[in-house]
């Protein structure tokens, strides 16, 4: 008869490995999957703080903008009714 009990262990060690070795396979694949994911999210957020940035930044200069705009109106009122006025005491 013969000696199987040396073969099995062999068999049965061999199948264990070459499972712990896909589920590590596994385990990697997933890891570069999140570590992926976790760029791309990264990415987006640096994007988006991007344009909420230019977007405060457009409204500030828009405000200056305007602020500028009607202190200049402002002050080419004040030099037209300065103007007038000199002009009327000169007559």
């Amino acid at each position: 008869m013969p000696c199987t009990h040396t073969t099995q262990p062999a068999r049965h060690y061999s199948l264990l490995c070459s499972s712990a070795w896909h589920k590590y396979q596994l385990d990697l694949e997933q890891k570069k999957k999140d570590a992926m994911k976790d760029s791309v999210t990264r990415k987006r957020k640096a994007v988006d703080d991007e344009i909420q940035s230019l977007k405060r930044r457009k409204l500030e200069m828009s405000t200056n903008i305007d602020s500028l705009t009607a202190s200049a109106d402002q002050l080419a009122e004040k030099a037209e009714n300065s103007r007038d006025s000199v002009q009327g005491k000169d007559c």
